[in-house]
């Protein structure tokens, strides 16, 4: 298989718009030509105030005549912190203005003689309007009373085109930073990448603005001194190492000489270093472009044909840049995430390149919006790595307007972006109405210039459903411009680009085919709900207008790559840092134009620049020094995630965005070695938290952290202080020293500590800031972000077992303290297996194009897919199979690249991929037969297995309810109606939280079950309408599958099926009878039925397992007794059903104790409320220390009652419950019953009778009923089972343990029986669990119980206990409490 290459990390969809060197402004004229009736844009303000400034004054009177007066909106009148533009006061004035606007543009149609629409409209910061007016048209509405000003709008001169003044760059050029002018004089700038266009202004010489550039080397590199290589003093090298074919096929293009044939590498050359270009843009704005560090010199290295780029060409381009003596190097190139540390990869070169002096800087990735999405070398330590935001430009802004119709209210005025004119009043639809709401189908053409798109994907190819309408599409699948050609060739005037939920609030302006306006997710959703309201929808389109505010920068783009880094560098910050990345111009392979690009390969160069100019004012300054000090300086103040809108975190935004003014004076910097680096690397037990890096980064942070970095001077000498800020209140931090001194070039290591107070989350990260100070150098800033990590869990588990039910222990060492520690299982589940017969890929290198080779399958998740579990296993004649997984975000159902989320492309047959805590939704799994065995087609197999949280699956997970720090604690996995054959692997998972709210935050364990054989029969129960499921070995009889079928049983039904036809086939199923005592002849397990004489047989079909009524059932013990005729073990399911007539047995209600086992010193609580009932299981654990179990169902109308068995743990407050196990109480009268359960996979059965009769005390000469169950008033807090009758008194103290356990306590006095004794002594009893071989049972008196009954419902009681060890806890505490229960009748 070919090694897959690094991709260019540009969203090359996105605006590639090619600009004309010159290109001018386009006017408009109306009719005539003559100069007066040239029409320009003109700005009108009306009379009244906007909605910020309005205070409630009277209205002016010239205009809507019903509103003289309005409650005030401007916060000095309401008193508000934030205008509010959605409150009532806000939309009524709004309203107002509205219709103001209304009434005078209708004056203006009476004056003009014509309908003039808005281009824009506001009524927010100003009241007015933008129109298109002819000189005299404007002169003749200066005379309407309603205007209180118009002008012609004036061209606003940008000096520089956004990018490098946003990053500081500006200050350094202008000698603004304490330094004389530097513009990247004598610093050489590599660009590694796909060539250079040597006919660009950009990298001329002299540059246009006269400066004549200085090669620092004197002379030229590479391929310079050939004829047809123009080199200069600018441009003093070009390598060229594509020469060949490195994909496999026949040769793709010859060697160009380092001329760039993509435009990429001369996008992002310019970017960094290109020289000051002047250029008119379309809308007649003058624009200086210019790199970050205009006189910088640049060589290039040619590694990238198309977007491919190649690691072997990379690496001699790497070692002959540190030949070149080049300062900075630019890649902006990656792809997926690698040990950095891997021998022969890039990321080892540029370590490298670091020791030899040079910084490298690199693209973090266009795979946002989802977390861990940076990529290689990205991840590298010693490379920075850039994210993608805005800039303060916001590019060419135009609005959707003025829309009327429906029978809603229209939506406000939305602001968007494009870069084209405007629109009349037109009618406005949206494309779903005309069958395809995407406005595309088949394959995606995706160009960035409306003449590449040829319509391809037009949906309505050879119609015309449109005649001039606005037509809405929604974003998602096929290219902006794309969509924009499609309505177009369908008849569209105007086109709205809408953002669904998947693209947030992040707009481009890109060139479209026609007038376009591309809006937000808010406001595609306002639109989408108004369009489908009514008829008769109509708004506009304005023209855009190029427009600059702060407000508009360092929205990190939703696509940009961000953390936390995957391991083995998840203790370390990236990005490093964000710059501009969106829509930014600059040079192009085609002659003397530009074009708009975006991506993360924009913003690399915008640092790289960065680094260089810095390198101009301190020459001397290495590597470290140069990037610590661009990080400290660096400012998220502005910085927004533009995919949920909030502040953008360090793993989103990094450091910040660069302000390099400030970088040139940072006073410290944190020096780190390449040697230092190396040692890092976690294979050789390195630890790359302890990097002396400019961020405090840890993934695990159990409890508490620290961490040490060291800072050294570059200003000569000062005085520090240090200070822990804005972090939320679940962190407290310190760090040591908090002032200090230091002397010129003098060192100082700081010692800081963080700690997880109260509150915090498992899971979570949290972030804040260090900040030094000292005078003489701007504030320095270490950015923190903390994982508040429950600790290391396992990989996986694996359990290897015969039986159908059981359970293993598993421990977990050095866990964090966890209160309220959640376990949350799912599965156990049988693997699918889908099998197709696929050709080899005659298109193997694009295994996206659909065609022959592949296989798709797609797979639901519900919520709470805790692991979904993908590979192609060793089962297939083909040589190579490949495997896709990725998210079906648009819902299409077909496999796209940018839904990836993993590949699996060995040169090997098997391959897999696994995800844990996966959201809801659709994913695809996609098999590739990449290398075929020669014959006509291989089969390929897909394995797949979801693994979903549920509490009814067969696989339950318990352990305590609170953690101690480091100490060691068992999680039981039980296991149970596993009907897995030999050597099958099942799948399951648990979930680990640290709240119920949270059961996943701490992590995933994956857990694989190997069925290892089929073990003897054990005792089985039937639970009555419940689905079991078992395995048969071959040949095979299980006769101790049982039923209890009480008095009142009219009917029994046992179906059962195996999972294929030949199983059912094989399958034979006899019931047989048994008296209630026989079969209880060895509890807890019951007898066989072998030897017992069958009442009824039946055999199964290929249609369907064999199934047996019986119609007036006698009661006693049924066997389903199985046997499977076949040579192979089968699995089987088996149901249960009973019908009863008549009225239910009236069940002793209280304590109950084993008939079949005296003196086992155990047994259960049986009660009932109105309308459920409620066991307490009282027994114990394997360890013989006593447990307790609870369930609860309705009642029901016969004599078996059926429900969950749930364990209980507690967080010192409150509980949760689990189930680990069913259980089924059989009435056989009032005071006989079946007791028949499965726990943690283990079975057994007792005949219970009650503990005492239902007497009652006499108090005060009347009977009192005081039995029952008993609790505090509040759920989770502990009850008791309590027995008051004429002789004795009993309590049974259910609670836990201090590590959240559920524990019981027996309150008796063995020596005083009196019923109305109000100070008992509490037991402990220690015995052995209902399934163990028989133990002594004893106890110990560990405390006292005072009571008190202040009615038969009400009373206090206070416990004085401690635990015997090994259970710890104490308790001295007085509770009201109040009975659960019914209230008894006393007998």
């Amino acid at each position: 298989m070919s090694y897959t290459p690094r991709r260019i990390r540009t969203i090359f969809p996105l605006a590639l718009t090619v600009l004309a060197f010159a290109m001018a402004a386009p006017s408009v004229h109306a009719k005539g030509g003559t100069p007066d009736a040239e029409v320009s844009r003109y700005i009108i303000e009306l009379q009244d105030p906007p909605v910020a400034l309005y205070d409630g004054r009277e209205l002016s009177d010239k205009g809507v005549a019903s509103h003289r007066q309005m409650a005030a909106t401007a916060l000095a009148s309401t008193g508000d912190t934030r205008l509010n533009p959605r409150s009532s006061a806000s939309l009524a004035y709004r309203q107002h203005l509205a219709e103001t606007r209304v009434e005078f543009l209708e004056q203006v149609r009476l004056l003009l003689g014509r309908q003039v629409e808005p281009l824009f409209e506001y009524d927010l910061a100003t009241n007015g309007l933008a129109v298109e007016l002819t000189h005299g048209e404007a002169e003749l509405l200066k005379s309407s009373p309603m205007i209180r000003y118009i002008e012609r709008e004036k061209t606003r001169r940008i000096d520089s085109y956004a990018g490098p003044a946003w990053v500081g760059a500006d200050q350094v050029w202008d000698g603004q930073v304490g330094f004389n002018e530097a513009k990247g004089e004598n610093v050489i700038i590599g660009i590694l990448d796909s060539g250079i266009n040597w006919d660009s202004p950009s990298f001329m010489d002299p540059a246009p603005d006269g400066y004549a550039h200085q090669n620092p080397l004197g002379r030229q590199l590479g391929v310079c001194d050939l004829q047809q290589v123009p080199c200069n003093n600018k441009l003093i090298g070009v390598y060229d190492y594509i020469n060949e074919d490195y994909s496999g096929t026949d040769a793709i293009e010859e060697n160009t000489n380092g001329k760039d044939i993509n435009g990429h590498g001369s996008h992002v050359a310019s970017i960094a270093a290109g020289n000051p270009v002047v250029q008119l843009i379309s809308s007649g704005s003058e624009v200086t472009l210019s790199g970050v560090a205009p006189r910088a010199n640049l060589v290039t290295y040619r590694v990238c044909h198309d977007e491919d780029c190649f690691p072997s060409l990379s690496l001699q381009a790497i070692q002959q840049a540190i030949l070149d003596g080049v300062d900075v190097l630019n890649y902006s190139v990656g792809g997926d995430a690698d040990d950095p540390w891997l021998g022969g990869s890039e990321d080892r070169a540029f370590l490298g390149a670091r020791a030899a002096g040079i910084v490298s800087v690199t693209s973090a990735g266009n795979s946002g919006p989802e977390e861990s999405t940076i990529g290689s070398p990205a991840n590298s330590p010693w490379i920075v790595s850039v994210g993608y935001a805005t800039h303060d430009s916001g590019g060419a802004a135009s609005m959707l307007q003025s829309m009327s119709g429906g029978n809603t209210m229209p939506p406000a005025d939305m602001l968007g972006a494009s870069y084209t004119g405007g629109t009349g009043k037109l009618v406005i639809v949206h494309a779903r109405d005309y069958g395809n709401a995407l406005c595309g189908e088949g394959v995606s053409e995706s160009k960035s210039s409306c003449a590449e798109n040829t319509g391809q994907s037009n949906p309505w190819a050879g119609e015309q459903p449109f005649n001039g309408e606005i037509v809405v599409c929604d974003r998602g699948n096929y290219g902006r411009v794309e969509k924009g050609k499609n309505v177009l060739l369908a008849g569209a005037g105007g086109y709205v680009l809408a953002n669904t939920d998947q693209y947030g609030e992040s707009v481009v302006a890109d060139n479209h085919c026609l007038p376009a306006v591309h809006i937000g997710d808010q406001d595609g959703d306002r639109l989408r709900d108004w369009l489908a309201s009514g008829v008769g929808h109509g708004a506009s389109i304005s023209g855009y207008t190029p427009i600059s505010d702060d407000k508009f920068a360092d929205k990190i783009v939703a696509g940009s790559s961000r953390g936390p880094v995957l391991p083995p560098v998840e203790d370390t910050l990236k990005p490093n840092l964000f710059a501009p990345g969106v829509q930014i111009l600059a040079a192009s392979h085609i002659d003397d134009q530009y074009i708009r690009l975006n991506g993360t390969s924009m913003a690399s160069p915008n640092v790289a620049g960065g680094f260089a100019l810095v390198k101009s004012v301190h020459p001397d300054w290495n590597p470290s020094q140069l990037i610590s000090s661009v990080e400290l300086t660096a400012t998220t103040e502005l910085a927004e995630d533009n995919w949920n809108l909030v502040p953008a975190t360090p793993h989103v935004a990094g450091s910040g965005r660069p302000r390099l003014g400030e970088a040139v004076n940072a006073g410290l910097y944190l020096e780190e070695t390449s040697f230092g680096f190396s040692q890092a690397d976690p294979n050789l037990g390195g630890e790359p938290r302890n990097l002396n890096l400019a961020a405090l980064v840890d993934a695990s942070c159990v409890e508490n952290c620290a961490f040490v970095r060291t800072v050294t001077d570059q200003m000569g000498g000062g005085n520090w202080t240090v200070a822990v800020e804005d972090f939320p209140p679940e962190i407290s931090g310190s760090v040591s020293p908090s002032n200090f001194n230091l002397a010129n070039r003098g060192s100082q290591a700081l010692s800081f500590q963080f700690n997880f107070n109260q509150g915090a989350i498992l899971g979570n990260w949290y972030y804040g800031k260090v900040r030094l100070s000292a005078a003489g150098s701007p504030d320095l800033l270490l950015p923190v972000a903390l994982n508040s990590s429950v600790g290391e869990l396992p990989e996986s588990w694996y359990i290897s077992d015969d039986r159908n039910g059981g359970w293993q222990n598993f421990q977990l060492n050095e866990i964090a303290s966890v209160k309220g520690l959640t376990l949350t299982s799912g599965g156990l589940v049988r693997p699918e297996h889908t099998i197709e017969s696929l050709v080899e890929d005659p298109t193997r290198d694009d295994v996206w194009d659909g065609g022959e080779g592949v296989m798709t399958k797609v797979i639901s998740l519900p919520e709470g897919a805790l692991w979904l579990y993908v590979e192609t296993p060793n089962s297939t004649t083909a040589i190579d199979v490949d495997l896709y997984v990725g998210r079906d975000y648009n819902g299409n159902g077909t496999a796209e690249e940018w839904e990836l989320l993993c590949e699996s492309t060995t040169p090997e047959v098997f391959e897999r991929c696994e995800f844990l805590d996966l959201e809801a939704g659709d994913y695809w799994v996609l098999a590739q037969n990449w290398a075929g065995s020669g014959s006509t087609a291989d089969e390929v197999t897909v394995t797949t297995a979801a693994v979903v949280a549920s509490g009814d699956g067969n696989l339950a997970a318990s352990g305590p309810g609170i953690t101690e720090n480091g100490r060691p604690f068992d999680v039981r996995l039980s296991w149970d109606n596993v009907s897995a054959l030999p050597n099958e692997t099942w799948y399951g998972a648990v979930g680990v939280g640290s709240h119920p709210d949270f059961p996943t935050n701490v992590g995933v364990i994956p857990v694989r079950f190997r069925r290892s054989g089929i073990s003897e029969p054990e005792t089985f129960p039937l639970m009555e309408g419940v689905v079991h499921e078992l395995a048969l070995a071959a040949n095979a009889i299980h006769d101790r599958v049982f039923i209890d079928v009480p008095p009142g049983a009219s009917n029994l039904t046992v179906f059962t099926n195996g999972a294929t036809a030949e199983q059912n086939s094989g399958l034979s199923l006899t019931l047989k009878r048994m008296d209630f005592d026989d079969a209880l002849s060895s509890p807890p397990f019951t007898a066989p039925a072998a030897d017992v004489p069958g009442v009824i047989s039946s055999d199964g079909s290929q249609q369907e397992g064999p199934s047996i009524t019986i119609v007036g059932v006698d009661p006693g013990r049924w066997y389903a007794e199985l046997t499977n005729r076949n040579g192979t073990p089968s699995s089987v399911s088996i149901l249960a059903e009973v019908d009863f007539q008549g009225s239910p047995i009236d069940v002793h209600p209280g304590l109950w104790e084993p008939r079949s086992r005296p003196g086992l010193g155990q047994g259960y609580d049986f009660n009932w409320g109105d309308s459920s009932r409620a066991l307490i299981w009282y027994t114990y654990d394997e360890n013989g220390l006593p447990d307790w179990y609870i369930a609860g169902a309705p009642i029901n109308d016969g004599n078996i009652w059926t429900t969950d068995i749930l364990r209980a743990t507690n967080d010192g407050a409150t509980q949760q419950l689990k189930p680990v196990g069913s259980l089924s109480v059989t009435a056989l009268a009032n005071n006989d019953a079946l007791f028949s359960y499965t726990l943690y996979g283990k079975s057994g059965t007792e005949r219970m009778m009650p503990l005492s009769a239902l007497t009652c005390p006499q108090v005060g000469g009347s009977p009192a009923s005081y039995t029952g169950i008993w609790f505090r008033g509040t759920d989770g807090l502990g009850g008791a089972s309590v027995l008051v009758n004429e002789i004795t008194q009993v309590q049974i103290h259910y609670l836990f343990d201090d590590e959240g356990r559920s524990r019981w306590l027996f309150a008796q006095d063995p020596a005083n029986n009196d019923p109305l004794d109000t100070e008992i002594p509490i037991l402990q009893f220690n015995g052995y669990c209902a399934v163990c071989d028989p133990a002594e049972v004893d106890f110990v008196e560990v405390g006292t119980l005072g009571r008190g009954f202040s009615s038969e419902t009400a009373g206090d009681w206070t416990l004085d206990y401690t635990f015997d060890t090994p259970p710890s806890g104490t308790a001295n505490r007085t509770d009201q409490v109040v009975k659960l229960t019914q209230t008894l009748q006393c007998q």
